[in-house]
């Protein structure tokens, strides 16, 4: 009986050692950013354009990717088009950065050099907006 009581004490005892604070709130982690080797060769944001509406120019290339982030709720339409093509995208906004499917210009031969337009879409419901362009063959000849 003394032996239970003991192991019980010391058991206890165990347990209720310091409290420990929590520590400094972690931040969240950084958003993932594009592959190693790809070159940004444009951004656009709803700040800059003041609308969940724009039409930003995309500079040309051999393979151009393009990476969308939206806040709020709804979809996000974006199309793009060239001198031989146009693509009409959307994804459902939820805050991460998302690469719209596929890239541009689309398997055209000769390719088309660009520039490109592209025109972005929010429905009301959308806060803010992030566009952003990355050529992934910088080191290919520039298209002419």
């Amino acid at each position: 009986m003394a032996l239970t009581v003991l192991v019980v004490l010391v058991g206890s005892a165990a347990c209720t050692g310091p409290t420990s604070r929590p520590g400094p709130p972690t931040s969240p982690a950084p958003e993932p950013s594009a592959a190693p080797g790809w070159q940004r060769t444009g951004a656009w944001n709803s700040a800059t354009s003041g609308s969940r509406h724009a039409e930003v120019t995309v500079p040309g290339g051999r393979r151009i990717h393009l990476r969308l982030r939206c806040a709020g709720s709804g979809d996000f339409a974006v199309r793009v088009s060239g001198e031989t093509f146009a693509d009409d995208y959307r994804i459902v906004c939820d805050g991460r950065w998302q690469f719209l499917q596929g890239s541009i210009p689309p398997g055209a031969d000769p390719p088309d050099p660009g520039p490109y337009r592209a025109a972005v879409s929010g429905s009301d419901t959308i806060t803010s907006w992030d566009l952003e362009a990355y050529e992934t063959d910088p080191s290919a000849p520039p298209s002419t």
